[in-house]
């Protein structure tokens, strides 16, 4: 994501603290509205002070649900901050006005799988399977449906996704990998070959040697 939305570059100086914040604390006495919390949080995030500066962003959006700068930076200290609850509840609100800002929604995929929320994650994927993002929603979809061992919902997904797009190696391993689930193994292993030639991955590389393995010993049983 873009850096936080900060106002204030003065972090050395104290007193320049001291006014800016009591500036915009005046203003939230006269105003009593979201953007004073938003400032305030800005500069104690300037200052260091985490805690408080997610505090008054969470003052601003509950003021105003719309504030999106405050939910931007909420959003970006959570993250860091590792609190998956509050990161997810600001995407969702972030995601619905920016539905097509990858960088939004790559996020909030992973708040969902960090909050291992596997339902909310196959719903978001299929929401975006037919948007602009589609290529990156059914591959995260198939490797769900891997991670879940739904590993026939995962073929019948990327069989006609592959043969649209065969070079992506994403795909060929998702469908390589349900192929060796579903003893496919020839299959299988002519797709993680290509994935392969495509994009190092240890994964990938791991089962082809295991394939290739249990293919030498099958055959010198014969």
């Amino acid at each position: 994501m873009n850096k936080l939305e900060e106002r204030s570059q003065h972090r050395k100086s104290r007193f320049r603290f001291l006014v800016i914040s009591t500036f915009w604390r005046v203003l939230l006495l006269l105003k009593n509205d979201a953007e004073p919390l938003f400032h305030l949080g800005n500069i104690h995030y300037a200052y260091g002070h985490k805690a408080s500066a997610m505090n008054y962003w969470k003052e601003a959006v509950s003021k105003n649900r719309e504030h999106e700068k405050a939910w931007h930076n909420l959003v970006q200290c959570a993250v860091i901050q590792e609190e998956w609850e509050q990161a997810a509840e600001g995407l969702t609100i972030l995601c619905r006005n920016h539905p097509t800002r990858f960088e939004y929604m790559s996020l909030y995929t992973h708040a969902l799988k960090k909050l291992g929320k596997k339902e909310e994650l196959e719903e978001w994927y299929l929401s975006h399977i037919n948007g602009p993002h589609h290529e990156w929603a059914i591959e995260g979809l198939g490797m769900l449906y891997i991670r879940t061992r739904r590993e026939i919902d995962a073929f019948k997904l990327l069989s006609p996704f592959v043969r649209k797009f065969p070079n992506r190696p994403v795909g060929l391993k998702i469908l390589g990998i349900s192929s060796i689930r579903t003893y496919q193994y020839e299959a299988g292993l002519t797709f993680l070959e290509k994935s392969l030639e495509l994009k190092e991955d240890k994964e990938v590389k791991s089962l082809v040697d295991r394939v290739k393995r249990l293919k030498k010993v099958r055959g010198g049983n014969r």
